[in-house]
């Protein structure tokens, strides 16, 4: 873990000394790390410590967590681990809904990258849906954006029996998404994948159907 971390600081400062053109390249590598994980959480949190230094946009304008008040690493509960990471996806979701054209074929293109970076891509996608806005326009455009790359997510999903969370419903997504983050730990990511896909396109639904409510009472 140690000799990831170094290879991870050592990765960002070569860059930040002779290859800035490379920005993109770097900031797509370090995107499957910036989910927090038990079995990886030095390098996760340093990950995201060093994504500011890359000066990627979507980084640089998402506040991120990184600290823990923990005195030692490996003491520390799942219950924080799992916080992190839903502060991390809404910065990381505000981001995404300011400018969803700038950021969506580069967040797409990370998350065909690895099962993490598809749970991260997907998390933040369903997130930027979820956060309160008297500007719906900004979400029905999110779902314009997004619909492309969510229909290529649905065509390589293979929906299995076995369910994650609570029972999925329009009214209750936040408390999905909620459930879905302490899932990430799970080993079946596919199976986690495909459950926060479903929420998005309830997200989507419940997005189009407010909008229509919103419109109608004009």
């Amino acid at each position: 873990c140690d000799v990831a971390v170094s290879c991870l600081e050592k990765m960002v400062m070569e860059y930040q000394v002779h290859h800035m053109e490379h920005a993109k390249d770097i900031a797509t590598v370090v995107f499957g790390l910036l989910i927090v994980h038990p079995k990886t959480l030095k390098v996760n949190l340093k990950a995201l410590e060093l994504a500011k230094k890359i000066q990627w946009d979507f980084y640089a304008s998402s506040p991120l967590v990184y600290e823990l008040t923990a005195p030692e690493v490996k003491n520390v509960p799942l219950e924080s681990i799992a916080s992190i990471n839903m502060k991390n996806i809404q910065a990381f979701a505000e981001t995404f809904l300011s400018n969803p054209n700038k950021h969506v074929e580069w967040l797409a293109d990370c998350g065909n990258r690895s099962s993490f970076s598809r749970t991260l891509f997907l998390l933040i996608v369903l997130q930027a849906l979820l956060i309160p806005t008297e500007v719906l326009d900004k979400q029905v455009n999110l779902c314009q954006v997004c619909l492309p790359a969510l229909k290529n997510e649905w065509s390589h999903i293979q929906p299995k029996g076995d369910c994650i969370g609570d029972e999925i419903s329009i009214d209750n997504l936040e408390k999905c998404i909620t459930e879905l983050v302490k899932h990430i730990f799970n080993n079946d990511t596919d199976a986690l994948n495909a459950r926060i896909l479903v929420c998005i396109f309830w997200g989507l639904l419940r997005v189009q159907s407010s909008y229509v409510k919103q419109n109608s009472m004009v």
